[in-house]
């Protein structure tokens, strides 16, 4: 058995300022490379350390060509992707057009936007099938990934984290490897559904621990007994300005679309009817309301390497109709003067 195994992970903030060329790929220098990535993954909780125990359980031969993850930041430079989707695609193309590997493992994020595309996974597994159509591969994606077809219709199996903060990197991964070694062997047909909503739900309010995300995830989960071999609901990830961010879902069962569909559509409808998120024209809806609204600002630069843009929908309500008597605690009382033109600060 030969599996491809390689990591390229990005969770792409469109309005940082923060440039993401190679080198923010990896501890140093840039991404790590063949058996450098090996000895640095093996034996670690991460989704390529599960792919690697999954290969060395069965004694497969290991092609690992590149370990690429970066922290969050701008749209990924276009050097930097065509180099790590390039020495992917080189692997697979060194093994022939036509299924010179048993199985191809990826660990992707799942919301990477590069200069030139909104979907950097979806045209790296585009890639991919253009070189080798048949090889079954299996992918593992954050819980904030933003879906586009490509990412769906050029895998065999998809899996995502149901945690967050994401303490099941390592389980995702290895989920997703368990069904491709059993599609491998033809002891299961994968087949997907997938679909997602217009919504974008707010970070602060995607715990896993709390509601509604709790409650969603477990559903997933509970998906196991009703037929389906895995089930994921992303919750999307919000700083991006492309037409699919935001929250899906993805339902992998042996053979049977009618019922990932069905599936799918489950857990589709819940999170539509559960996720807390403001929604376009917020501010209009909120002065038409006549009532007051408490709008709270969060992980910005800290935790998304970008600004926080609370303040854009504070600068809506100070165009609208109102009484006059904005409040709130600020951290930059120049930015909310310049934006609301009367914020305090407390």
């Amino acid at each position: 058995m030969r599996l491809l195994i390689a990591m390229m992970k990005h969770e792409t903030n469109t309005f940082s300022p923060v440039p993401t060329p190679l080198q923010r790929f990896g501890n140093g220098p840039g991404p790590l490379y063949g058996e450098a990535a090996v000895a640095a993954y093996r034996g670690t909780g991460t989704g390529l350390g599960a792919y690697l125990a999954l290969a060395e359980r069965e004694g497969a031969e290991i092609v690992l060509p590149i370990a690429a993850g970066a922290p969050p930041s701008r749209p990924v430079e276009d050097a930097a992707f065509e180099l790590i989707a390039g020495v992917i695609c080189d692997a697979v193309a060194k093994r022939g057009p036509k299924g010179g590997f048993d199985g191809i493992m990826l660990d992707l994020h799942g919301a990477m936007v590069t200069e030139s595309f909104e979907d950097g996974e979806g045209e790296l597994l585009r890639r991919i099938r253009a070189i080798d159509p048949v090889t079954p591969i299996a992918v593992a994606y954050d819980m904030h990934a933003n879906l586009y077809d490509a990412m769906i219709d050029n895998a065999t199996v998809v899996a995502g984290y149901r945690t967050y903060p994401h303490i099941d990197t390592y389980d995702t991964a290895h989920r997703a490897g368990e069904i491709l070694l059993m599609a491998m062997r033809g002891r299961v047909h994968p087949v997907m559904a997938w679909g997602n909503v217009p919504m974008l739900p707010h970070v602060m309010r995607q715990g896993s621990d709390d509601h509604p995300n709790h409650e969603l995830q477990a559903r997933c989960a509970a998906m196991a007994t009703e037929g389906a071999l895995a089930a994921s609901l992303f919750t999307g990830f919000p700083h991006a300005d492309i037409r699919n961010a935001g929250l899906s879902a993805v339902v992998v069962t042996d053979g049977d679309r009618a019922l990932a569909e069905r599936l799918r559509d489950a857990e589709r409808g819940v999170g539509r009817a559960r996720s807390l998120c403001l929604p376009a024209g917020a501010a209009r809806a909120i002065l038409g309301a006549g009532q007051g609204a408490r709008l709270i600002g969060s992980w910005g630069t800290a935790a998304r390497r970008g600004a926080d843009r609370t303040l854009g929908p504070l600068r809506q309500l100070r165009l609208g109709r109102h009484d006059g008597h904005d409040r709130g605690a600020c951290r930059d009382p120049q930015g909310g003067a310049r934006q609301c033109g009367g914020l305090r600060d407390l």
